[in-house]
């Protein structure tokens, strides 16, 4: 597509705020899995003492959710590092920055809602 010129302060504003969305949903699922694991290791546990079966593998619904935090970190950094007020960026730039659309949204979102209390899955 072509670049566009944005306010380096706003979008500052709409990177933080999508990273502090995305904490909480990391942070909202990665609860549910150590819940999940939890209860899993214990019926593994369960059966052991029983002598009934020896579960050696666990197996989760969804993978392990991974945060991202990171990736906002860095947009974040390299603006604050910037010595321009207005800055360009790329189509696919504002999709990750502006519409919070990454290439590991879908799979963050698939595993989320897996162990999600708010069982969304719009991430």
């Amino acid at each position: 597509m072509y670049d566009i010129k944005v306010n380096k302060a706003d979008l500052i504003t709409a990177i933080a705020s999508n990273r502090n969305e995305h904490i909480k949903k990391y942070n909202d699922a990665i609860a549910g899995y150590k819940t999940k694991l939890i209860e899993k290791l214990k019926e593994a546990m369960e059966l052991a003492i029983q002598d009934k079966e020896l579960i050696t593998a666990i197996i989760m619904p969804a993978p392990k959710p991974i945060n991202h935090k990171s990736d906002y970190d860095l947009a974040i950094g390299m603006l604050d590092m910037s010595v321009e007020e207005i800055v360009e960026i790329s189509d696919d730039q504002y999709r990750n920055f502006i519409l919070d659309d990454w290439s590991w949204k879908s799979s963050f979102s698939t595993s989320s809602a897996s162990y999600s209390s708010s069982s969304s899955v719009s991430s």
